[in-house]
């Protein structure tokens, strides 16, 4: 007997049913002779949409109540979207990391920035400018996120003039987030918008 056993769900009691997803099924080919692939199914009946591809898995349900997204089918809803980055931030929902990723030359800029402001308003003199600038070309690691915030904390100068290094790491959305928003979904609600409903309304 396991001893995880008294954890599972007893299932002999159930209800089932069946529906009909829709799946639409790309292959996608390229000048240069590339050759990928994404496949999107929509559950109108359950409120799930899928896209499954080359470049990632996402997926998301929508409440099944009619007024949730307007009292249209999904089918529908995702073909009349016109808001490429709220499907893509549902699709991501719960996992920030893969939303958004560190911005080395952007935090870069915000900390250089803000050690100039320091100097120009009087708050550090010109030799703690230098220290400050000195640790952050050669002490940092900008490589990402927790070692830009391990190393600054071990930085005298920096930490002491600026105490929140945090409010200045700045981010960039990832590769997966732009190739949602900027060509697979707006690829597939203009399909959805130029053969399904209009094969539908025929």
């Amino acid at each position: 007997m396991s001893k995880h056993e008294h954890h599972l769900p007893d299932l002999s009691q159930h209800t089932v049913t069946t529906q009909r997803p829709v799946s639409y099924s790309f292959r996608f080919t390229g000048p240069s002779g590339w050759s990928d692939w994404a496949i999107f199914t929509v559950n109108d009946e359950t409120g799930e949409f899928h896209l499954q591809s080359a470049w990632g898995d996402y997926q998301y349900r929508w409440s099944t109540d009619p007024n949730a997204i307007g009292n249209r089918t999904l089918t529908e809803f995702l073909a009349q979207n016109h808001d490429a980055y709220y499907v893509a931030d549902k699709l991501h929902y719960g996992r920030r990391h893969e939303r958004e990723e560190f911005d080395e030359d952007a935090t870069k800029k915000a900390v250089f920035k803000r050690i100039a402001e320091l100097y120009r308003d009087g708050h550090i003199d010109l030799e703690e400018a230098r220290e400050m600038v000195y640790e952050a070309k050669h002490e940092i690691d900008w490589s990402n996120e927790e070692l830009f915030l391990d190393t600054f904390a071990d930085q005298e100068a920096l930490k002491k003039h600026i105490e929140e290094p945090y409010e200045y790491i700045e981010t960039r959305p990832t590769f997966g987030m732009v190739l949602l928003t900027e060509r697979l979904l707006p690829f597939f609600f203009d399909y959805l918008r130029r053969e399904v409903l209009k094969e539908q309304a025929a």
